[in-house]
């Protein structure tokens, strides 16, 4: 037998051993899943009811999310039947293979054999929509393509399935089709396809690629780094947020050099297309306009307004796809509103914050909040929606610091989006009275000391003439 041929049957057969494997005490008696493509990234819904065919109670179950996991930007489970007071569950990545995460997720109590549960996965992806030519004339349709698979993604054998794809206008498959399959039945609403309802025994593990293509006429906003920066002053009521963007358009390029003749020509600036001409930053409540900035690396932009509380940005410039785009933004609010003491804790508050506020429909590919601590403030602990990637706890020195600068918390984040603006970090710190008022006794002694040496340096002659006397006149 020819060696080579032995070399990759026996890798083979290794890694089908090495395939990801449970126990098959679960059955899926009805699947159906949802991929909503409305916006620049995808968003799977999988509704599942699972039965427990095994002999004894199981209190776990697991589920598959296509993908690589860097590009997973959320991943919820929830129960809804049985129904009960907090019905999100707990899930834990336990294996990655052949682009399949593989989650274990734990029930409330052990389910009964021949017991049903109803589980609701909730699960958003991103950089799996790309465009489907890279280059093409200003103004032509924009078509996008998403890779993913049309069978039930399970570990566990499944007895009806049902697939819908939401938002996909004209939309196109592109794999191969197999022979007898049956049409997709189209939707007017929303631009909705079916897939199904199918029944009979799909394997587990067996995955059939699905790709297909549809028209969108709208930017892909692709944020590449998203700097927040929030300052805490109790003097003053007031919470200061800087945001600086480093923001792209992943739509179609041009194939040729802009023109501005063309692009006024074509009418872009008025009309749905793949073009980002304005960027619509929703304010939160209360914010007071007048102190409101925008700013970009040539300075101050003159070119916004606000439409119904929200704040519109136009740009010097239209951003096409792969154009990049870099501003600041910021606003204060009244601490009041975010920043609440604790009771029956002297001194020690707690700090509400929005994990986003940004831009609508976009991919946040990296994101840095820091909140920066009145100084003599200490740090006590934070916690967030999801485990952040990392926390730094440093000094930052600012006007009129006296001491060790303000305390600094630093939380990195990676792939978020902007379905998450709701979401809070809470950050606990202790600032007692001696520590607020020590800055202002402090800078008045140092003013008080400056005006003293001012009066003392006046009383000092510094004069290099020597003094002339005037002799009086003698009495009579």
């Amino acid at each position: 037998m020819n060696p080579i041929s032995i070399i990759f049957g026996v890798l083979f057969y290794l890694s089908a051993c090495s395939a990801f494997e449970v126990a098959k005490t679960w059955e899926i008696s009805n699947y159906q899943r949802t991929l909503d493509v409305l916006k620049s990234y995808v968003k799977d819904r999988t509704t599942i009811v699972a039965r427990n065919i095994g002999s004894e109670p199981s209190a776990e179950i697991y589920a598959v999310v296509p993908g690589d996991n860097k590009d997973l930007a959320l991943q919820v489970s929830i129960l809804e039947s049985p129904q009960l007071t907090a019905p999100v569950l707990s899930s834990e990545l336990v294996a990655t293979e052949n682009g399949f995460n593989y989650y274990r997720i734990q029930l409330p109590f052990p389910m009964a054999p021949k017991s049903e549960i109803r589980l609701l996965l909730s699960n958003i992806i991103v950089n799996q929509i790309s465009t489907l030519v890279e280059e093409d004339k200003m103004g032509a349709p924009q078509y996008l393509q998403v890779h993913t698979y049309k069978e039930p993604l399970s570990v566990y054998e499944t007895k009806k399935y049902q697939l819908a794809i939401i938002g996909a206008k004209e939309f196109n498959e592109l794999s191969t089709k197999k022979e007898g399959a049956p049409e997709p039945i189209p939707s007017k609403e929303r631009d909705t396809y079916i897939f199904g309802p199918y029944e009979g025994e799909y394997k587990a593990d067996h995955f059939d690629e699905f790709h297909f293509s549809y028209r969108h006429d709208f930017p892909l906003p692709h944020v590449y780094n998203l700097e927040r920066n929030f300052w805490v002053s109790h003097w003053s009521n007031a919470l200061q947020l800087e945001e600086y963007y480093e923001l792209s358009n992943k739509a179609v390029k041009l194939d040729s050099g802009f023109s501005r003749v063309d692009f006024m020509n074509s009418k872009l600036g008025h009309s749905y297309s793949s073009v980002m001409n304005s960027i619509m930053i929703p304010l939160p409540e209360n914010v007071e306009t007048d102190g409101v900035y925008y700013t970009d690396k040539v300075g101050n932009v003159t070119t916004s307004a606000f439409v119904h509380g929200d704040l519109l940005l136009k740009p010097r410039f239209p951003i096409f796809g792969g154009w990049h785009y870099n501003f600041t933004l910021g606003w204060e609010h009244k601490l009041s509103e975010f920043s609440h003491a604790l009771d029956g804790a002297l001194g020690e508050y707690l700090l509400k914050v929005k994990l986003l506020d940004g831009l609508v429909d976009a991919v946040y590919e990296n994101v840095t909040l820091s909140v920066y601590l009145p100084e003599g403030a200490k740090f006590i602990n934070a916690t967030a929606p999801f485990k952040w990637e990392d926390m730094v706890i440093d000094r930052e020195y600012s006007y009129l610091d006296v001491g060790s600068g303000h305390t600094k918390v630093t939380f990195h984040f990676s792939n978020l989006v902007d379905e998450l603006r709701g979401l809070n970090i809470i950050v606990h710190y202790r600032y007692s009275v001696l520590a607020m008022l020590k800055k202002p006794f402090v800078t008045a002694f140092y003013i008080f000391l400056a005006l003293m040496g001012l009066y003392f340096l006046r009383k000092v002659d510094v004069n290099i003439k020597p003094r002339e006397y005037v002799s009086k006149p003698a009495s009579k």
